[in-house]
């Protein structure tokens, strides 16, 4: 043999080609044995060329970025495939030349992980790969067949494993008009991925959600399957739900609380795989423009897209997202099926959290409990409720969020007045069993409220007036929907009557709404009981308040015949009152 000089890059073959590959050293110089030379000889038997000029791979592969490599030459095994690629890795010293054989080889040899046999020669090559690529910035991976390698139904936990990992790497490195391709090919299948896959994988969706072809990526979405609709859904809320927090000052030490409306497994799948080189709160912050646009130009149905749009608008953003939401909530309210099931679950959720919400709790660990969202967003989720005639029908939700809404620790004046709105409207449209289960509780929490009600709350007297104008408004639509709740004691009727004349002058119009729809409970009335209330309309009808003497003739007329004198007494002392007009006498009060 012919003595031959070393090649210049010889230093890396004795240091890293006997690490990696395990194989045996490269002969000490002045001395030329082939048997020494394990890849030399491989490299010539399978037409790669001579180490020093030019080290290829031989196998023909498809280098676009949109498709998987073709198969290998018949006549190449894997052995020699992997060992070729160890001499190419080699050789290809520039970024752009690494980013080019990459593209040509990385999806096979991931795929040889899967083998057994070859495993651990292919584990070797991915070392080395890794080793390359991480420290060069500017080195691009073949994204699309990454993707191929991790949904394809063929691929091995191994296999995934290891395509996750260049995923992630290179997604950031890849063109924005690719990524908003293969953006959508992440969603079909989400739900079936490893659970440690899941959150880097819509994180990758989130990167690229300004890129993506709104009018394909509408639909996508709607040909989901709901598992994986769900996942995308609940990850985007929580991109809007996102703020930054700070440990309180008077405990600097303690962890900062979960922003509102979050659980802990939300906020560290939000923050721990984001597709960003630096601090993930300014990144998810900055994602929040992007993920209002897209939701409101149609990427998800109305209804899933509706509890999103209403923590943009209401919910601690900038002024642009806060003006996108309000454009999207405009008109997918309108379009909005309101009794979807899915939509009502969202919506009960951001109101009350997942720990008052039975259809969400079961099972829930306490890591994924979800507590009440902000209060402006939990108002306007209220309002929503208040136009479905299943959310009022969902009973205990409907019950727990009066009482939260009226109640609630972090409750706000107009949170009160949402959820006494949609108290009124649970009593008007609740079905006759959904009424006979909350009926009682209800009427004791209303009247409870009547009597702490704070009078120096936030809106001042207005605001007051309002509240109380709502619950008693309630208490009347009780008294019509279920009349037995009264008809056997008079202490509501007392405490209308009194309210006539006692409450503020803009809330008497609503008290007399009350009184003149609970009259109908009372016309059973019998006893003790009767005769109480005969005494009471006399004391009513000689009151300064018009509204109180109108009333207590309205009831004379209907609950009591012609023949009680008392109650033909009560229309003499009002016959020359202006203020009361004359009151038809009803069927049910007629000449005994």
């Amino acid at each position: 043999h012919t003595e031959r000089p070393p090649p210049p890059y010889l230093p890396l073959v004795l240091f890293s080609v006997p690490v990696l590959l395990d194989c045996p050293p490269p002969p000490s110089p002045g001395r030329c044995d082939t048997a020494n030379r394990p890849h030399r000889h491989i490299a010539e038997k399978e037409g790669i060329g001579s180490p020093p000029r030019s080290w290829r791979l031989s196998v023909h592969m498809e280098s676009s970025s949109g498709a998987a490599p073709a198969a290998a030459k018949p006549s190449q095994t894997p052995e020699a495939f992997l060992e070729s690629c160890v001499w190419a890795l080699i050789d290809a010293r520039e970024d752009a030349a690494l980013s080019t054989l990459l593209g040509k080889m990385l999806y096979r040899v991931i795929r040889l992980v899967g083998d057994a046999a070859h495993r651990g020669k292919a584990l070797e090559v991915i070392k080395t790969v890794s080793a390359r690529v991480k420290t060069s910035p500017n080195v691009t991976l073949p994204v699309a067949q990454l993707l191929r390698a991790l949904t394809t139904s063929e691929s091995t936990p191994f296999e995934r494993n290891f395509a996750m990992v260049f995923l992630e790497l290179g997604w950031r490195r890849s063109p924005p008009a690719e990524l908003g391709t293969l953006a959508l090919d992440i969603l079909p299948g989400l739900s079936n991925h490893a659970p440690a896959h899941q959150p880097a994988l819509l994180h990758m969706f989130l990167s690229s959600v300004e890129h993506i072809d709104l009018q394909v990526a509408s639909a996508v979405t709607s040909t989901l399957p709901p598992a994986d609709s769900v996942l995308l859904r609940t990850f985007l809320l929580d991109v809007m739900l996102y703020t930054h927090t700070s440990p309180p000052k008077d405990a600097p030490g303690d962890p900062a609380p979960l922003p509102r409306g979050l659980s802990a497994e939300g906020l560290a799948r939000l923050e721990a795989k984001c597709q960003c080189a630096g601090d993930a709160k300014p990144y998810l912050l900055g994602r929040k423009l992007p993920v209002a646009k897209a939701v409101c130009e149609h990427l998800l149905s109305s209804e899933d897209a509706l509890p999103l749009l209403l923590v943009a608008v209401n919910g601690p953003h900038s002024h642009e997202v806060r003006k996108v939401g309000e454009e999207g909530v405009k008109h997918r309210t309108q379009r909005a099926d309101l009794e979807s099931p899915l939509l009502l679950s969202e919506l009960f959720t951001l109101a009350l959290g997942t720990s008052q919400n039975p259809e969400k709790a079961p099972g829930a660990s306490e890591g994924k409990t979800r507590g009440p969202a902000d209060v402006l967003v939990r108002h306007a989720a209220v309002g929503v409720l208040s136009r479905s005639v299943r959310a009022a029908n969902s009973f205990p939700l409907t019950l727990q969020l009066i009482f939260e809404c009226i109640y609630g620790s972090q409750s706000s004046t107009k949170l009160k007045q949402a959820g006494m709105q949609f108290a009124v409207w649970t009593l008007r449209n609740a079905r006759e069993d959904v009424l006979a289960a909350m009926a009682g509780v209800l009427l004791s929490g209303l009247i409870k409220f009547l009597d702490t009600m704070d009078g120096e709350m936030e809106g001042g007297q207005q605001a007051v007036a309002q509240l109380r104008g709502f619950t008693y408004s309630a208490i009347g639509q009780l008294a019509q929907r279920v009349p037995s709740l009264f008809s056997g004691d008079i202490k509501v009727a007392k405490m209308l009557f009194a309210a006539l004349s006692g409450e503020m002058p803009e809330v008497r119009v609503s008290v007399q709404e009350a009184v003149s729809l609970s009259c109908a409970a009372y016309q059973s009335i019998e006893g003790d009981a009767k005769e109480e209330l005969m005494n009471l309309l006399i004391e009513a009808v000689t009151q300064n308040s018009h509204q109180a003497r109108f009333c207590a003739v309205y009831w004379a007329n209907r609950l009591f015949p012609f023949s009680e004198p008392r109650a033909r007494h009560i229309n003499l002392l009002a016959i020359d009152d202006k203020k009361v007009p004359p009151a038809p006498r009803s069927s049910a009060a007629s000449p005994a």
